[in-house]
């Protein structure tokens, strides 16, 4: 409870700094605060808002601040290990760090905002992959294969009027996924390329009352092997 009355205290001094625009989002605001006031713990679309100036916006359910967000560009690196049956086919496993989740602006009570959902995995690609052999050590390939997947760090951001609030939402989000994965490339001599696509099965919110939320990854992935040709 005191927490919440020492971030109303900083706010109030940054308060007068708003420009007039946000005058109407104000009624809305006071409103929250009283709120907050009420309740010493109060959870919004699955998010505890630490001050008054985003307690409004984040009063939605968190599907449907979700719905919202485009496409968030992360990293994936990995490594893996191609195992030969034959000319033509392979089993290729993958262990592979993969950034995920989405980003987009919102407006709600003329208030703007930027919201980032930050989800980390691992995941373990078991790919079977057919190799088309060509002249000159150019070597098309395609692969399919399914995508066990593991959350290691699950955060939403949001940026508001100066004032910026992340939080961890680990317990919002499941610790596993299950997808599925489909692709090609080209190696040359040890260089390879690839694109994929990568589909979820399983919803990773973990409050059921929600609408599903599953991950949806398109990848370009450059890598180096050897001993396979």
């Amino acid at each position: 409870m005191q927490a919440v009355k020492d971030s109303h205290a900083r706010f109030a001094q940054r308060e007068a700094s708003l420009p007039r625009r946000l005058a109407d989002g104000h009624r809305h605001l006071t409103k929250a605060r009283a709120l907050l006031t009420e309740e010493p713990w109060r959870r919004a679309g699955g998010l505890a808002p630490s001050c008054p100036a985003v307690a409004a916006p984040l009063a939605r359910r968190h599907d449907e601040l979700v719905d919202q967000l485009d496409t968030r560009t992360g990293l994936i690196a990995g490594g893996f290990v191609e195992l030969g049956i034959n000319d033509m086919f392979s089993i290729q496993p993958e262990v592979l760090y993969s950034q995920k989740g989405g980003k987009g602006g919102v407006t709600e009570v003329g208030l703007a905002y930027d919201a980032t959902l930050k989800l980390d995995y691992v995941e373990i690609p078991i790919l079977a992959k057919f190799n088309f052999g060509t002249t000159g050590g150019v070597r098309p390939f395609v692969f399919t294969g399914p995508v066990p997947a593991f959350n290691i760090r699950a955060r939403f951001k949001q940026e508001l009027a100066g004032t910026e609030l992340e939080e961890d939402i680990d317990e919002d989000v499941k610790g596993g996924d299950f997808g599925w994965v489909f692709g090609g490339g080209v190696r040359v001599r040890g260089f390879s390329v690839d694109a994929r696509y990568t589909f979820g099965f399983v919803a990773i919110n973990e409050d059921e009352t929600e609408e599903d939320v599953k991950n949806q990854v398109f990848s370009i992935l450059v890598g180096f092997g050897w001993g396979r040709r």
